[in-house]
């Protein structure tokens, strides 16, 4: 079993990209602390929580909170401004069947699966910092890129 007992546990260990996103969609969700904290502990433990595990639930909350706040800070660094004709580029090649406006995680899910030819099931198992090399060198191919043609 692996418990977190602080945010350093869960800023260095092998957070899969499924867990990153199932942590986002219960802290988003509806319910009480104690009710986000029985699905964060499932989500991460694999398992409900036992009476031992309820000791200290407030602290291992806070810390899985501040440790996903650490990978959040991360993904902000990906920031980029796509240029107009980029913007029109993209448009005019999105296959509707691909992309669903309404389902924008499963989108980034089944484009890496198609880039790395694996199930996207695998993706989500893949370690969340994993796919965030593979964000991080995409936008940094994407500004190589882009400079070419401001030369």
């Amino acid at each position: 079993m692996q418990t977190f007992k602080t945010e350093t546990d869960i800023e260095a260990w092998g957070l899969t990209y499924g867990q990153y996103i199932g942590l986002g969609n219960i802290y988003i969700s509806q319910g009480t602390d104690f009710e986000k904290f029985v699905k964060v502990f499932l989500c991460l433990e694999g398992r409900e929580p036992e009476k031992e595990d309820l000791t200290n639930w407030v602290e291992y909350l806070s810390n899985v909170a501040i440790g996903f706040s650490y990978w959040m800070l991360q993904e902000s660094s990906l920031k980029y401004e796509p240029t107009n004709e980029e913007i029109q580029k993209v448009e005019s090649i999105v296959d509707k069947e691909i992309f669903n406006p309404k389902d924008p995680v499963g989108n980034t899910v089944r484009a890496l699966a198609r880039n790395y030819n694996v199930e996207p099931a695998d993706v989500l198992n893949w370690e969340y910092s994993k796919v965030f090399k593979i964000f991080l060198d995409d936008l940094e191919k994407s500004k190589r890129e882009r400079s070419k043609f401001k030369l």
